[in-house]
């Protein structure tokens, strides 16, 4: 009798042990899979920040290069954001010069215009976004040079792309949450500056020499509601 006790009490801890032990296993499990949904949350809400393009981008104007005589290019020419979002694009420059050597190259992305309704709305009467101070939270800066602080360049400043070869400089336009719904345009033109003495600020549509790939590419920023 007394082993019997014995023996029905070791199976009773030994139960006992193994629910406990369950237990413990399927709090783990539920915890896991929690910390898990919430880690693909995060990383989805950075990722939904970012219009991704580069690849696209790299692929379309690969074609149109190898199509066709151009040697300056960029994707997209036109996008549609919202506050608080990135786009990150792509200027791809050939170098197809006539002479067969490795050339030094800068891109630059200038702001030229706003909508009509963002200079009526904002800008108390100014005519264009170089005068246009007023009216938006941005430390008393222009509307230009408020625009031009949206833009990162992947290479800020001249580099070099040997003959015959593609190189992509990429573009990441980030639009604060303050910014003014309406359209914003921007001029992106390329430049050639070794032998010329230019900087990448001179690369503007004013340039007289240097100009790359026939001059100023349109990029158009629609800012719609979230």
């Amino acid at each position: 009798m007394v082993g019997c006790r014995r023996s029905n009490r070791s199976r009773k801890g030994a139960f006992d042990l193994s629910v406990s032990f369950i237990i413990v296993i399927v709090i783990a499990v539920v915890l896991l899979t929690l910390g898990i949904t919430w880690l693909r949350g995060i990383i989805g809400g950075i990722t939904g920040l970012t219009d991704d393009l580069t690849q696209q981008a790299s692929s379309k104007l690969q074609d149109t290069f190898q199509q066709t005589t151009q040697n300056f290019g960029i994707y997209p020419s036109r996008w549609e954001m919202t506050p608080g979002k990135n786009l990150k694009m792509s200027a791809g420059i050939k170098n197809n010069a006539a002479d067969g050597n490795t050339h030094q190259y800068v891109v630059n992305v200038i702001p030229t215009a706003v909508s009509s309704d963002i200079l009526r709305n904002k800008c108390a009467g100014s005519s264009d976004i170089e005068t246009c101070t007023v009216s938006i939270n941005y430390q008393g800066e222009t509307l230009a040079q408020f625009m031009k602080s949206w833009v990162t360049l992947s290479m800020n400043g001249p580099f070099s792309v040997e003959a015959t070869r593609t190189v992509f400089n990429y573009i990441t336009v980030s639009v604060p949450s303050n910014a003014p719904l309406g359209t914003y345009m921007f001029g992106v033109m390329a430049c050639k500056v070794d032998g010329t003495g230019m900087t990448q600020s001179q690369c503007i549509p004013t340039a007289t020499t240097g100009v790359w790939g026939g001059g100023v590419q349109p990029l158009e920023i629609l800012i719609k509601p979230s």
